[in-house]
């Protein structure tokens, strides 16, 4: 597949109208549409500002997302999310079996939150995370200086792999040892090329109002 610049990965996020309990579906060009897996499967939650998220209940919740091609990335590649811990435990956040591939990661609340390429971790928080508060990330892997943002601001770079590539399914809220953070998530997305910190501390000045963040 020749893939076209752009988002490969936007999963849909509903203004005031309740979404479906059954798909997530992707807005790119790619319609890489997720499913809802679980007892009781993410459960859709509505904030204040109309804005749905989904919540994951740390026992089995998790979107499956199908292999496509266009998710199979070995170069450049960006992972997006806004996430809001519940429990201090770790888990996946976003990962395609993070052993060739690439994942964001809830380490706990003392270390914060990781990007791992091919079973190594690239980038993490500078610091502590607090319970119960919106964060922003962004996963950025370049091959040269691999980093996370954090609420637009780039934390510790410590490597700069990129993935093998693997014909594994993309996950959202389960990892490879099915562990599954107790969190809610929403803007889920995926790139196949690098934003500039500009574009990515503009992501979060444009979208912190939907989730009660008023830095």
């Amino acid at each position: 597949m020749t893939l076209t610049r752009g988002i490969v990965l936007q999963l849909e996020n509903s203004i005031d109208v309740e979404p479906d309990a059954l798909t997530l579906y992707d807005l790119s060009r790619y319609r890489n549409n997720g499913t809802m897996v679980g007892a009781g499967q993410p459960n859709a939650v509505r904030l204040p500002s109309g804005l749905w998220v989904w919540d994951f209940d740390g026992i089995d919740d998790f979107i499956s997302i199908p292999y496509s091609d266009s998710l199979n990335l070995t170069e450049n590649l960006i992972l997006e999310t806004w996430v809001y811990i519940k429990a201090d435990e770790n888990g996946g956040l976003i990962q395609k079996n993070y052993a060739t591939g690439y994942m964001l990661w809830m380490e706990n609340l003392a270390s914060g939150f990781r990007l791992f390429v091919n079973n190594a971790v690239q980038a993490s928080s500078l610091g502590a995370i607090a319970l119960n508060t919106w964060y922003h990330l962004v996963g950025v892997v370049d091959g040269v200086a691999n980093q996370l943002y954090q609420n637009g601001v780039p934390q510790t770079s410590m490597a700069a792999a990129t993935p093998t590539g693997n014909a594994n399914v993309v996950l959202i809220g389960e990892d490879n040892a099915n562990r599954h953070p107790n969190w809610m998530g929403g803007f889920f997305g995926i790139y196949n090329y690098c934003l500039t910190p500009g574009q990515i501390r503009n992501n979060y000045e444009t979208n912190k109002h939907w989730f009660g963040v008023n830095d």
